[in-house]
């Protein structure tokens, strides 16, 4: 799911968003820039009504919800994820599948964490190290990210693209792709 695009403060129920919405009044922003400032932070986009299907209100209620539920909830839904490989929903089933794998779940759960590359900047990197070596690397921007790994792979166990692009031991990251590689 998505924030909510918020279109008038009267739509917003968190009374610290009301709160800040007041300070960026009274520090001199038009009410549109301040709605716009608060909105992005505010603790309702995590209230709104879960987006079940495509149907009135999401598929959450029959009735009338206490916040707006978000215009795009006919394209974004549970329903629609359920036969979609690519879905958000279909990557965590690939993610609690590798935990429960008995190659890598001593690694996974029980592994030591060892941060890889933390000066990056949008890039998060670590080791799961047990039997095995894992190295997970996530690309938290839209912009692509090149990483030089140690070494070479011998895996790749997780990957939320259906390519990685890899010239030897350097890596070309996509926006916001992830990769779980046995090393």
């Amino acid at each position: 799911m998505e924030n909510v695009p918020f279109s008038s403060i009267d739509e917003i129920d968190d009374i610290s968003t009301l709160d800040e919405y007041q300070v960026a009044l009274d520090a001199g922003l038009t009410p549109a820039d301040a709605l716009k400032a608060v909105s992005r932070f505010s603790r309702d986009n995590a209230r709104t009504p879960m987006q079940w299907s495509d149907e009135t209100n999401a598929g959450f209620t029959t009735g009338r919800p206490w916040l707006k539920v978000n215009p795009n909830y006919t394209s974004i839904n549970a329903k629609s994820q359920l036969d979609d490989p690519d879905s958000v929903r279909s990557f965590y089933k690939e993610l609690i599948a590798l935990r429960k794998n008995p190659i890598y779940k001593e690694t996974v759960v029980y592994g030591e964490l060892e941060p890889y590359l933390e000066d990056r900047h949008n890039l998060m990197a670590y080791y799961r190290k047990g039997d095995k070596t894992l190295l997970v690397i996530g690309n938290y921007q839209t912009e692509a990210q090149t990483v030089k790994l140690p070494s070479e792979y011998k895996k790749i166990l997780l990957n939320n693209y259906h390519k990685l692009d890899r010239e030897g031991t350097t890596l070309r990251l996509c926006g916001y792709q992830a990769v779980i590689l046995e090393m």
